[in-house]
């Protein structure tokens, strides 16, 4: 209370009422389009700052071009062959064929030299394991008049003699078909390498060194995972200098085609660079690697980072054709607040289906690639309401007659009127257009075979086929077998029973030829004891007998390959000739309850390991987890768009697209006949974060004119037009983008670029046709939602 008898407290009570009779002024507080028009230092740097922080990423990236990258590392086949690896050294190894014209026979002096002198130098190369193996490293096994074993080299390198070689090869019928072709016109050379996943450079220089040796009349042939992962290396490197310049350029023209002024499409450039150049260097950052599907990743950010680009310049060609004595920072600031909040909303929901990748799976590779797909378009996002708006005031003005695309406009208009009118006919054609692609998608198989990766006449493919024709077959199944204990398979028990194994597996038809140390043990039986061939011997101690033997005139690490030194582990290995999922799924099913029934009668541990049964392992992985990693995806898109359109049925109708994007993806799969592999498994997540965007940015208008009293045929009008303008040009630019992966030398990415891009245009016409159509029945349901 104020002291009357002060007058300097009275006065200041009389001033204070009279400020409040006034009342304090209003504070305006500036929006967010002027905050970005008015600060534009400030503004550029935020918009900046991420994509400096993500690009430092780019000095940590490291290429693996492998198929091993999707294997999980818990999986009992890697694991085996993880061991077999460690214990034998021959898992995928570098295949070398020195091969003769058909019929031609290998035996002769050149080709033996050759051979002999390749597997002497290959040997001393970086990034080659000890254990080269071929005719020129291998021994005959024979009985001398004594009762003795020699072991002579079937090639002798001071004397060499064809018909000599010839001899000792024919004693050998193991080598038969794996390391001499059926008809002896070929010989092959087995090199086991330090890093299957990175040998680029160790069979660059095994090609050279095999060009060198091989004589006239005799072709080199490369093949095995190896060789398979150092080619798609190069298609990495090339497929990268390829595909960012081609990006820009058709991304360019589609930008000018929408945009219609060549300064207009600077900004959009800066987005799309700044965007990819975050996303690759976010895979440094994180510790991820540049697998093979990496490959397509800038050039999938870039055809993203597009969309928005298109939907803010054209919003803001726009406002300044409807108000062309305004300014341009006027005219800036109303396309930001018509755009800013469809574009978060359609980024967010975009990044929430690369993060279905991620979440739903299991390997690594995919799951890398949307994490660091969501990062790039979330930096695109901010780019877009940050640096572009920047530019765009400065670059982007249109005049007013030019701002308009009154044929297309037009068309546009007619489709969205003719859907809402009769959106029974509407609903009819999109029905038998749905019901059409369900029936080509009910023929999509799960599949994969790494001879996908290559085109057709690729050198890896006509090695490939080599081994088929000529040999048993590339593709390798081995079951590793553990006794328990050091000499615990140089039993005569042991023995006949691994080559009862060998029998049984031989028995399965898709299987060419199964070896072990069995075959060896029964040759020197055979040679010692004049026995039959195929018997085995009975006595409990003469496989130990029969090793010692050899050992006194062979080398001891001749077996390595088969039998490890403690004599504990064993490798059974069998070689078949088609390598397809499809195909070696029964097969290795069979071997499986071959190999447990096996294990449970002897008591010793069999566990199947080899190319075959890894492939196997990871593709069983992908084909259980594809529903969860698609369903993760699609829910979480509808999840945050009713969240963000807080609504049900304008969420549900913004997913429409996304519906029909997908279900025409997998129609083309099935017309086309391209298999659910690795890189095609991504593309329904990808379409689901790219479908939903059309559906937003309609559905977000058609709200906000809807809330303000318009009927339905008014909210299609006007500004809904430009929104559908801009969301064709924007899926003609996708699918355009997508389009450049399809110059891939990898046919599996050119599928996917191609698929990504026709589920573009799904999503187009799920976003044109029916979007109208169901607001016209359903728009009085949320006419009332908050806009």
């Amino acid at each position: 209370m104020s002291n009357p008898d002060r007058p300097d407290e009275a006065r200041l009570d009389a001033q204070r009422c009279a400020i409040m009779d006034v009342g304090f002024p209003e504070i305006e507080w500036p929006t967010f389009s002027g905050l970005i028009v008015g600060l534009p230092w400030l503004t550029a740097l935020v918009g900046l700052l991420p994509v400096a922080l993500f690009a430092a990423g780019l000095g940590w990236l490291e290429r693996d071009p492998s198929v091993d990258a999707f294997v999980s590392h818990d999986h009992p086949a890697w694991l085996a062959r993880e061991m077999a690896r460690e214990t034998f050294g021959l898992e995928d190894p570098a295949i070398v064929v020195f091969a003769q014209e058909p019929g031609t026979s290998a035996f002769n002096a050149p080709t033996l030299a050759a051979v002999d002198r390749f597997t002497d130098e290959v040997a001393t190369l970086d990034g080659v394991e000890p254990g080269v193996i071929s005719i020129g490293s291998e021994k005959a096994i024979l009985a001398t008049a004594s009762g003795d074993l020699e072991a002579p080299e079937i090639i002798d390198p001071y004397a060499i003699d064809p018909q000599a070689s010839l001899t000792l090869y024919r004693q050998m019928p193991a080598l038969a078909e794996t390391l001499v072709s059926e008809n002896e016109d070929a010989l092959m050379v087995i090199v086991p390498v330090s890093d299957p996943n990175r040998a680029e450079e160790v069979t660059a220089a095994m090609r050279d060194l095999a060009l060198e040796a091989a004589p006239p009349g005799v072709s080199v042939h490369m093949s095995g995972v190896a060789t398979m992962n150092a080619r798609l290396a190069e298609h990495i490197a090339g497929d990268t200098k390829i595909f960012l310049p081609a990006a820009f350029v058709v991304i360019g023209l589609f930008l000018l085609l929408a945009l219609r002024r060549g300064q207009a499409i600077i900004g959009p450039i800066v987005v799309v660079i700044g965007s990819a150049l975050s996303a690759v260097g976010a895979i440094g950052l994180i510790g991820s690697k540049y697998y093979l599907i990496t490959t397509a990743l800038p050039v999938v950010v870039m055809a993203i980072a597009v969309a928005d680009s298109i939907h803010l310049t054209l919003a803001y060609q726009r406002a300044r054709a409807q108000d062309p004595t305004g300014t341009r920072a006027q005219a800036m600031q109303a396309a930001i607040d018509k755009v800013a909040l469809p574009i978060i909303l359609t980024s967010v929901t975009t990044a929430l289906g690369f993060a279905g990748l991620a979440i739903g799976s299991p390997m690594k590779p995919i799951a890398d690639f949307g994490l660091v797909g969501a990062v790039g378009v979330m930096v695109a996002c901010l780019l877009s309401l940050t640096v572009l708006p920047l530019i765009q005031l400065r670059l982007a003005d249109l005049p007013p007659s030019v701002a308009r695309a009154a044929i297309l406009d037009n068309l546009l208009s007619r489709i969205a009127r003719w859907s809402a009118l009769r959106p029974g006919a509407a609903l009819a054609l999109s029905a038998v257009v749905v019901s059409g692609a369900l029936a080509a998608a009910s023929q999509v198989e799960f599949d994969y075979e790494r001879r996908n990766y290559f085109t057709a006449g690729d050198d890896v493919l006509v090695a490939d086929d080599l081994l088929a024709e000529r040999f048993s077959g590339g593709n390798i199944l081995d079951v590793i077998i553990d006794s328990g204990e050091d000499e615990g398979l140089l039993t005569a028990d042991a023995v006949r029973q691994i080559v009862d194994l060998q029998r049984r597996l031989e028995a399965i038809p898709q299987i060419g030829k199964v070896t072990s140390y069995g075959d060896a043990i029964g040759l020197m039986h055979e040679r010692l004891n004049a026995a039959r061939p195929g018997a085995l011997p009975d006595r409990t101690n003469a496989p130990a007998q029969y090793m010692f033997l050899y050992e006194a005139s062979g080398d001891p690490e001749d077996f390595d390959a088969q039998l490890d030194f403690g004599r504990r582990y064993a490798m059974v290995r069998g070689y078949l000739e088609n390598g397809e999922y499809s195909s070696t799924k029964p097969v290795i099913r069979e071997v499986g309850a071959i190999v447990e029934d096996w294990s449970q009668q002897t008591g010793l541990k069999a566990s199947l390991s080899g190319r075959m049964a890894v492939n196997d392992g990871w593709m069983d992985s992908l084909k259980a987890s594809h529903p969860l990693t698609i369903g993760a995806a699609v829910l979480m898109v509808w999840l945050a768009t009713f969240v963000l359109l807080r609504g049900f049925g304008p969420a549900s109708v913004a997913m429409l697209p996304v519906l029909s994007g997908i279900v025409l993806l997998y129609a083309a799969m099935g017309l086309v006949g391209i298999d659910l592999a690795p890189a095609t498994s991504m593309c329904a997540a990808i379409a689901a974060g790219l479908g939903v965007d059309f559906g937003i940015h309609l559905v977000q208008e058609l709200r906000s004119k809807i809330a303000r009293g318009q009927d339905l045929l008014a909210a299609l009008s006007g500004n809904y037009v430009t929104v559908m303008r801009a969301c064709f040009f924007s899926a003609v630019s996708l699918g355009a983008g997508f389009t450049v992966v399809a110059l891939s030398e990898t046919p599996v990415l050119r599928w996917f670029g191609l698929l990504i891009a026709f589920a573009a245009l799904g999503s187009l016409f799920g976003a044109l046709v029916l979007v109208p159509a169901i607001a016209s029945v359903t728009s009085r349901k949320w006419s009332s939602t908050h806009a």
